[in-house]
């Protein structure tokens, strides 16, 4: 299964757009500031299982919220923006959050900043942001309950 993970969007729906028909994913995740673009992601990509989670720069619409859990093919995954683990301070709070939660994928934002390291059985993601110069996202693929590997790409 191979995930399409975008983060900090801030209104610039093409590079997302670009990076959905450009990786063809099996499924979506969008980790907030500007989840009302993943909404319209959701309405333009009725097919396409899309989740999301609100960030700092979110009204947190009823729907939504700061963080989430999921299982696919076996892989449990916590999906946050960030903020409420000061993931700009360093990552050992999320960090300890997926471990909590038995999370083998723990997906982040918020900093703007690319990052993908493997720590035993966990990795930590950050596709960075898709707004603006430098604009990046990330994809990970799964498969037989496991993170085969993830990989930033650059818009």
């Amino acid at each position: 299964m191979k995930l399409l993970i975008l983060s900090d969007s801030h209104g610039e729906l093409e590079k997302m757009r670009f990076a959905i028909h450009q990786e063809a994913p099996n499924a979506v995740f969008h980790l907030g500031d500007h989840d009302s673009d993943a909404a319209l992601l959701c309405r333009q990509y009725p097919q396409l299982p899309i989740y999301y989670v609100s960030g700092n720069c979110d009204r947190l619409f009823p729907w939504s919220s700061a963080s989430r859990i999921e299982e696919l093919e076996g892989v449990r995954i916590l999906a946050a923006h960030g903020h409420q683990y000061n993931v700009k301070y360093g990552h050992m709070n999320f960090y300890m959050a997926a471990r909590e939660a038995g999370a083998k994928l723990a997906l982040f934002g918020h900093t703007h900043e690319a990052f993908c390291e493997s720590y035993e059985d966990l990795w930590l993601l950050n596709p960075g942001s898709c707004k603006g110069y430098g604009a990046s996202y990330a994809v990970a693929y799964i498969s037989d309950g496991q993170v085969v590997r993830c990989e930033i790409k650059y818009l």
